[in-house]
């Protein structure tokens, strides 16, 4: 922040009203007391003014400062400053509950820092979220006005669990408020209902009965509505595309039209391919819509020969968004798969190339988003696997030292095991430390971390045994 903005609260500041003195509640307070000789008029009246903008102004260049950093590639600080902004509204919010404009830039605020942090940050600003949304809901008055929190709510609902019934509870709701707005259709609610029934297929048939009026007896005729209602939808889009093509998976028959299972497999393969090239065409500036694409050709239409450059939808990405992690993770394992062939192929030159390039992209992954984990752990492996261990758990090490995302179990299992290869056996005790504390971390903890801890502390305990034989 420049230096003449020495106004920048710090974290967790007070928050002090303005105050002024009504002169005409003075007077009319002494004229009170003096003919009554009662102090029930009092000597003044204060009245608070402008307390929530000022609190706003505040916010406000904190979020520029945020956004400043942010595009000088400091993205731990720029989280940071926006932490600050959300504590400054969140103590203001405490005291003086109900006033809609605090609640809404904090929902805002919020919502920038669940789609910057890491996975152990997200869980616990989901919560926050959701537990602003409900305040915001409660301060207004209108099904028009709260619906678009209501539709959050399911929204974050589905980000924690989406195959818990409270999904599909929150659907029924936001299709009910829906319906009640007379300037809105149910798009948004038969949209979360259509991706929490494909889901659950393993374990429960869609049934629309379940959903009332205006569900279609079959799951791929209720893709297509959706679809059709908004085919910008790139999840949705890919969701009906892969719906269409996998008629030989016996969940996807069980709930198809007989009229899709009798089209013939390659103009249904057509179909598919036309649905994601037109979605791709009606988000031409948006990243996800090219990685879309990217992993339904990986997955559905591969090509058997690779091309000399990057692939053009991991291209295109690199050129809206050059920082985007998956991408850059994406385009260096691409590279690396080019220089394997070209090995095979007898072209050493190319294969030392395209080996280069691949380690730049997955290097520039961790230095534009050093917050995400599997940027080191996809460097890393490639480090192992090319004869580079020591380089290898380096590098898992750093991306230990981040902490939260989702990848630092993967990370500190690889980094011991590396560590065991190449004899650091305290270097390894101290990981399976860090990482009994990890798997106690609620934010993180999965049940497959507890085993992994354990034959990693039994391996360990072996390895340390055997080196005391020998010596």
């Amino acid at each position: 922040m420049s230096e003449t903005q020495d106004t920048k609260p710090q974290s967790n500041p007070p928050v002090l009203a303005a105050y002024t003195i009504s002169w005409r509640w003075l007077f009319g307070g002494l004229l009170v007391l003096l003919l009554g000789g009662s102090a029930v008029g009092g000597l003044y009246y204060v009245r608070s003014i402008g307390m929530a903008s000022h609190v706003l102004s505040i916010v406000q260049r904190m979020n520029d400062e945020s956004k400043t950093l942010k595009e000088n590639g400091k993205i731990t600080e720029s989280i940071q400053e926006r932490r600050n902004a959300a504590n400054l509204l969140k103590t203001y919010n405490v005291n003086h509950q109900g006033i809609f404009e605090i609640q809404k830039e904090l929902n805002t605020v919020l919502e920038s820092l669940y789609t910057d942090s890491g996975a152990a940050d997200k869980a616990l600003l989901c919560k926050e979220l959701m537990d602003n949304c409900n305040q915001l809901i409660a301060t207004l008055s209108s099904d028009k006005e709260s619906l678009p929190y209501k539709i959050r709510l399911m929204e974050l609902e589905w980000d924690i669990a989406p195959r818990s019934p409270e999904v599909l509870e929150r659907a029924k709701e936001v299709m009910r408020v829906e319906r009640t707005v007379n300037d809105r259709d149910n798009y948004d609610a038969m949209r979360m209902i259509t991706r929490a029934v494909l889901r659950r297929l393993e374990t429960s048939r869609y049934n629309p009965a379940e959903f009332g009026s205006g569900f279609p007896e079959h799951l791929d005729q209720l893709l297509e509505k959706v679809y059709n209602a908004k085919r910008d939808d790139i999840e949705i889009a890919s969701l009906y595309a892969a719906f269409i093509i996998d008629t030989n998976d016996p969940l996807v028959r069980q709930n198809a039209s007989e009229k899709l299972l009798a089209t013939p497999e390659a103009d249904r393969r057509q179909t598919a391919v036309s649905i994601i090239d037109n979605m791709v065409s009606m988000n031409q500036t948006k990243p996800e819509a090219y990685l879309t694409r990217f992993r339904f050709r990986a997955k559905y239409t591969p090509s058997p020969v690779l091309p000399d450059d990057i692939d053009p939808d991991l291209k295109a990405v690199l050129n809206i968004e050059p920082g985007n992690t998956e991408t850059l993770i994406l385009a260096g394992m691409y590279a690396i798969q080019q220089s394997e062939l070209a090995q095979q192929n007898g072209d050493k030159a190319k294969a030392e190339e395209r080996r280069k390039t691949g380690e730049e992209y997955l290097r520039q992954s961790i230095k534009d988003n050093p917050l995400n984990g599997l940027g080191y752990q996809y460097l890393g492996d490639y480090l192992s696997v090319s004869n580079r261990l020591t380089e290898a758990i380096e590098i898992w090490e750093k991306g230990i030292e981040e902490g939260h995302h989702p990848a630092v179990e993967e990370l500190i299992g690889r980094f011991v095991m590396g560590a065991i290869e190449l004899k650091l056996y305290p270097e390894a005790e101290k990981a399976v430390s860090v990482m009994s504390q990890v798997v106690m971390d609620a934010r993180l903890r999965r049940p497959a971390a507890v085993a992994q801890i354990r034959n990693m502390a039994t391996l360990l305990t072996a390895q340390l045994l055997a080196a005391e034989g020998t010596s």
